[in-house]
């Protein structure tokens, strides 16, 4: 096991036990799970052909400099959405 794994382990367990809420711990494991049962590709296949394109729009729009924003732009965009765990 390389150490750079051992510490996104060890990052990963600290984070675990600083979260309190429940129901975020459960869809955490959730996620976990569903991607350590997952094969490559199966999330693209769950998805409508709406929400594929859309998906491959996003991309090609990612390709374009003059329509990204910083990260700190986005924390501001989308600040109502975000939760900080202390």
């Amino acid at each position: 096991m390389t150490t750079d794994l051992n510490l996104v382990r060890n990052n990963i367990q600290q984070l675990l036990f600083a979260i309190d809420d429940e129901l975020v711990l459960q869809q955490f494991y959730n996620a976990l799970l569903w991607f350590s049962k997952g094969e490559e590709g199966q999330l693209w296949q769950t998805l409508s052909v709406f929400q594929q394109e859309q998906v491959l729009e996003a991309y090609e729009e990612s390709e374009n400099p003059d329509k990204l924003f910083t990260h700190e732009d986005a924390k501001i965009r989308h600040a109502k959405w975000l939760r900080t765990i202390s």
